[in-house]
């Protein structure tokens, strides 16, 4: 009963927030909130769409809507990746977003700022993955980290986005991720296995993850073995820590609008 009371509460604070940066101020009703609130944990688009069908004119209100959007997007400041008032007028390629990413998580680019950067993207990766239990409790005492974008291997095949940390010898490491990220084009046949059998030979504990548009897992069963991965999720709970983080590099937070607008 005290948890519905405090579930409750929420809700009715919640439908007095507005969005006072818009043209016109706006009222959330209160099922979308409702629905909202109960649908936060599985960070998922339909969630927003919710809120933002819940939209209803209401005039002398000074409440700010920012707020309800905190448990999902974090602080929603203009250091923020989809800050509305820093829009970008082009978009960025494929390759070019992994890089960038790679850019600015990398500990040698950015010392103790880019590793912070580096294992807040790991966490918001592997977020409640059971399997991957091991390898987040290892960030605890991660060190020496390698961090790489468009890793070139045999066959002239290259991994997206390569991370390895805690080196066990020349170019092997005791644990590590290697993600393939896609937007537009989808994973041909065969495509993951190369960097699958790299991963045995380089990396004793791995995550494989399949990053995409739709977070939907590889057709190919053979590739049972790779965690899909949403970007729109994997953005989200990045944003949220990176929040905590009192990030304020300008450079960085003009960087991820470029992510933001290919979701």
């Amino acid at each position: 009963m005290r948890k519905q009371k405090k579930m409750g509460e929420k809700i009715n604070d919640a439908v007095e927030l507005i969005g006072t940066h818009l043209k016109k101020p706006l009222f959330f009703s209160k099922d979308a909130i409702e629905k909202t609130t109960l649908s936060l944990l599985e960070e998922h688009k339909k969630a927003v769409r919710l809120v933002l069908n819940g939209f209803t004119l209401k005039s002398k209100t000074k409440s700010n809507f920012e707020n309800c959007f905190h448990g999902i997007f974090g602080n929603l400041d203009n250091r923020h990746g989809i800050y509305p008032k820093n829009r970008l007028g082009f978009s960025a390629t494929e390759p070019q977003i992994t890089k960038g990413i790679v850019h600015f998580i990398d500990p040698k680019n950015y010392g103790k700022t880019g590793a912070l950067r580096l294992k807040a993207f790991l966490h918001a990766l592997l977020y409640k993955q059971s399997k991957y239990e091991v390898l987040i409790k290892s960030l605890e005492d991660a060190h020496s980290f390698t961090v790489q974008a468009e890793k070139s291997i045999k066959n002239g095949k290259r991994i997206d986005i390569f991370v390895g940390w805690n080196p066990q010898g020349k170019d092997k490491y005791e644990y590590g991720l290697i993600v393939e990220a896609k937007f537009d084009y989808k994973v041909s046949d065969g495509q993951l296995r190369y960097y699958q059998d790299y991963s045995k030979t380089k990396i004793e504990n791995c995550a494989l993850i399949l990053l995409t548009l739709d977070g939907k897992p590889s057709k190919e069963k053979k590739d049972a073995k790779w965690n899909p991965v949403q970007w729109f999720k994997l953005m989200s709970r990045w944003e949220r820590k990176l929040c905590k983080l009192n990030n304020s590099a300008t450079d960085f937070n003009n960087f991820r609008r470029f992510v933001w607008n290919k979701i």
